[in-house]
């Protein structure tokens, strides 16, 4: 067989070419394959990003919120009976006098029979005493709050009364000045003479009436025994 002097179309398109004489001048470097292993730091595919943190930080301070301070007196917490003084050493072991249950209130004397029944047991001389001073208190409470209802009325009353008062002086000094007013008017003055005419004549005629109904004639017969 014959050698194959031919050469490739390829090779020969690289041959005939302008850039074919053109030799490069200095050796080609290649490049020298990265191994992770080598290297002294860890390899992320990720860039590692360092977080700033201030040296200080100074955040703005929140004052506290305010709640109402209410201030409660100690008499909230103390039965009522006991807000008096007379009434602040008291002993549960026997029952008050009457005139100091009779100078309690209805809530003071309510507060205290609870306060009682929950230290010990009441007998039944205890109970009707307890049970007359509760009516004589209702009793002054019920008078007291129809003193108070009856004071208001005539309150109420005595506000009426004046600015009817005042009313009526305000109309008696519109009659003035009507009567200033119809001095100067000759025509005002004859109605004001015909109108009082008119009423002297009507009082006359209601004050003869009576009169003639009073004198009844009487008659006597002639065949009146004696």
């Amino acid at each position: 067989m014959e050698p194959n002097n031919s050469i490739p179309e390829q090779n020969m398109a690289l041959v005939n070419s302008p850039y074919s004489e053109q030799a490069p001048s200095s050796p080609v470097k290649v490049a020298e394959p990265f191994n992770p292993v080598a290297s002294n730091t860890p390899y992320s595919p990720f860039p590692s990003f360092s977080p700033y943190i201030p040296q200080s930080v100074q955040f703005p301070q929140q004052a506290p919120p305010q709640f109402p301070t209410t201030q409660y007196p100690d008499q909230t917490y103390t039965p009522l009976h006991r807000r008096k003084r007379k009434f602040q050493n008291i002993t549960y072991d026997r029952l008050l006098s009457e005139e100091d249950l009779a100078s309690m209130t209805v809530e003071e004397f309510e507060d205290y029979v609870n306060e009682l029944k929950d230290r010990r047991t009441i007998t039944k001389s205890e109970k009707a005493t307890l049970n007359k001073i509760k009516r004589k208190l209702k009793n002054k409470e019920s008078a007291r709050k129809s003193r108070q209802k009856s004071k208001e009325a005539f309150l109420n009353l005595q506000q009426q009364l004046d600015e009817l008062r005042k009313q009526y002086d305000d109309v008696l000094r519109i009659n003035c000045q009507l009567v200033e007013i119809a001095d100067g008017c000759e025509r005002c003055r004859q109605k004001i003479r015909q109108v009082q005419n008119a009423r002297e004549e009507a009082q006359e005629n209601n004050t003869q009436q009576p009169q003639t109904r009073a004198t009844i004639p009487v008659h006597y017969s002639v065949n009146q025994t004696i």
